[in-house]
C-alpha cells in the first residue's frame, strides 16, 4: 500500500533550460506540465516518444511530442520510480543483460522476441561525419588530394562547432575529430608524394625483372594474409554492430559485438581454419566472421535502418582498403626519394616485396607486404559483400531497395542462400567476375599509381 502511494505522487524534475516540470505516470499515460503546458503521452507512443540513457548513477530522459522536445537529467533511483509507476519496473536493467541470439541474421518482427515499450536514447547520426570520413580517406592523391583534405578538414570542424557536448553526440565529434587528423596525415602523404612524382632520383628506379620473376608466395605471405583477412572480417563485423546501435538497436552492442576485437568476431571455421585450408591448396583467400545479431522490430524507419547497417560492412572495408593504400603510396614515395634503393614488386599481382639498399629494408618490406595485401583484400570484400545473393550483405540492400515483389523473392529464398552461395563459387566464375570487376581495376589502378609517384613495379 505505501508503494502505491509513492508510485502515484508526481515527480519533479528540471529539464535541460531550467524548467521545472512535474510528471505524473500510470501504466497507461504519462503526463508533463509546466505552468500552463501539459504534455499527455498515452502508452500507444511511449515507443516512438520515450526514450533513455542510463549511466552508472544518473539517466538521461528524453521526452519527444512531435511539437516540442523534453530532456531530463535524473538520478537513477527517481528514474526508477517513473518506471515503476509505467509498470516497467525492468527496463533499466535490460539495456545489460543480453537477449536471446537469434538464429539467423536479422530477427526484425519475429514474436518470439521480447518487444519494449520504449527504446534506449540512441546515439544520434547524420551524414555529415560520414561524408567527413569518406572524403579523409582520400586525400592521400598525389597532386589533388589536398582538396579532399581541405574539404574534409572543413567539415569536421563545422561538424564539432555544431555538434552540442552531450552523451548522444559524443560519437559525432569523435568521427568528426578522426576525419580531422586522418585528412592533415593524408595531405602530408598527398605532398610527400606528389613531391616523388617530380624530383624522384633515378637511382630509385632499379627494377631487376629475373628476381622479380623468383618471388612467390611463401608461407609469411599466407600468414599475413590470414592476418589481413582476420582484421578486415572483424572491422567488417564491427561496423555492423555498431551502425545497428547507431540505427536504435542494442542487441549486438549487449552481446559485446560492438568492438574492433576479433576475439568477439571470429568464427573458428570461417575466419581461421577456411582461411587456411585455401591458403593450404593454394586458392584465393577469403572467410567470413560470425554474423552480428540484428533486432530491428523496435526501430522506426526499419528498411532505412536495414540498408544503413548491410552497406555498413563493406564500406568500412572500403576505408580499410583505402588507408592501406596510402600508407603503401607514403613508402613507395619515401623508398623513391631514396638513393641506391632497389624494390621488387611493390604493387604487383606477386605478394611478396623485397627491399634492398636501406636500413631495416626487412621491416620496410613486411610492412609492404601487409599493405599491400590488406588492400588488395577489403577491395574484394568489399565489392563480393556486395553481391546481391543471400546471405551477403547485397541481398539486404537489395531486398529493402527493390519493390515489395521482389523483396518477398528475396525472403522466399534467403533460407536457400548458402547452397546457392556455394554455387556461385564452384561454377559461377562468371557472375563473381562481373561484380569483382570493379575491385580489380582499382587495383590495377593503384599499381599505375605506386609507379607514377615511386616508379616501382
Amino acid at each position: 500500500m505505501e508503494d502505491t502511494t509513492q508510485q502515484q505522487q508526481p515527480l519533479t524534475w528540471p529539464d535541460g533550460q531550467g524548467r521545472s516540470w512535474q510528471i505524473h505516470a500510470d501504466p497507461d499515460t504519462v503526463v508533463l506540465t509546466h505552468a500552463d503546458e501539459r504534455v499527455e503521452l498515452p502508452q500507444s507512443e511511449w515507443r516512438d516518444a520515450i526514450t533513455f540513457a542510463p549511466t552508472s548513477t544518473r539517466v538521461v530522459i528524453h521526452f519527444d511530442t512531435g511539437q516540442q522536445e523534453i530532456g531530463f537529467l535524473v538520478p537513477l533511483e527517481e528514474a526508477k520510480a517513473l518506471f515503476v509507476a509505467m509498470k516497467q519496473p525492468g527496463t533499466l536493467e535490460q539495456q545489460t543483460e543480453p537477449t536471446p541470439q537469434p538464429s539467423h541474421e536479422v530477427a526484425a518482427t519475429d514474436p518470439a522476441i521480447p518487444q519494449r515499450p520504449f527504446k534506449p536514447l540512441w546515439p544520434k547520426m547524420t551524414a555529415m561525419p560520414i561524408v567527413a570520413v569518406s572524403l579523409a580517406s582520400i586525400s592521400f592523391f598525389p597532386i589533388v588530394g589536398a582538396i579532399f583534405g581541405i574539404a574534409a578538414c572543413a567539415l569536421a570542424m563545422v561538424i564539432r562547432r555544431r555538434s552540442p557536448i552531450n552523451a548522444s553526440h559524443h560519437h559525432i565529434r569523435t568521427i568528426a575529430t578522426i576525419s580531422l587528423y586522418v585528412a592533415i596525415v593524408g595531405m602530408m602523404i598527398s605532398a610527400i608524394s606528389t613531391y616523388a612524382m617530380f624530383y624522384r632520383p633515378v637511382e630509385a628506379l632499379a627494377f631487376d625483372p629475373e628476381m622479380a620473376r623468383s618471388l612467390e608466395w611463401s608461407w609469411g605471405a599466407r600468414i599475413a594474409a590470414i592476418v589481413m583477412v582476420i582484421l578486415a572480417l572483424s572491422f567488417h563485423e564491427a561496423a555492423h554492430a555498431i551502425t545497428a546501435w547507431w540505427c536504435g538497436d542494442d542487441h549486438a552492442k549487449s552481446m559485446g559485438r560492438v568492438t574492433l576485437s576479433p576475439l568477439s568476431h571470429i568464427d573458428p571455421f570461417g575466419t581461421i581454419i577456411l582461411p587456411i585450408m585455401l591458403t593450404y591448396m593454394g586458392m584465393p583467400v577469403f572467410g567470413y566472421a560470425r554474423p552480428v545479431p540484428v533486432q530491428l522490430g523496435m526501430v522506426p524507419k526499419y528498411r532505412r535502418a536495414h540498408i544503413l547497417i548491410s552497406a555498413a560492412g563493406p564500406f568500412s572495408n572500403l576505408l580499410q582498403a583505402a588507408c592501406c593504400l596510402a600508407l603503401l603510396v607514403l613508402i613507395a614515395a619515401c623508398l623513391a626519394l631514396m638513393p641506391n634503393v632497389q624494390v621488387y614488386h611493390l604493387c604487383d599481382i606477386q605478394p611478396m616485396v623485397t627491399v634492398t639498399g636501406v636500413a631495416g629494408a626487412s621491416v620496410i618490406g613486411a610492412a609492404a607486404l601487409m599493405l599491400k595485401l590488406g588492400f588488395a583484400i577489403n577491395l574484394m570484400l568489399a565489392f563480393f559483400n556486395l553481391i546481391p545473393i543471400p546471405p551477403l550483405d547485397g541481398s539486404w540492400i537489395a531486398e529493402h531497395m527493390l519493390p515489395d515483389s521482389m523483396g518477398r523473392f528475396y525472403a522466399a529464398i534467403r533460407p536457400y542462400g548458402m547452397f546457392i552461395f556455394l554455387a556461385l563459387i564452384w561454377y559461377g566464375d562468371g557472375i563473381l567476375l562481373y561484380f569483382l570487376l570493379p575491385a580489380i581495376k582499382i587495383i590495377v589502378w593503384s599499381r599505375e599509381l605506386i609507379y607514377e609517384v615511386s616508379g616501382y613495379f
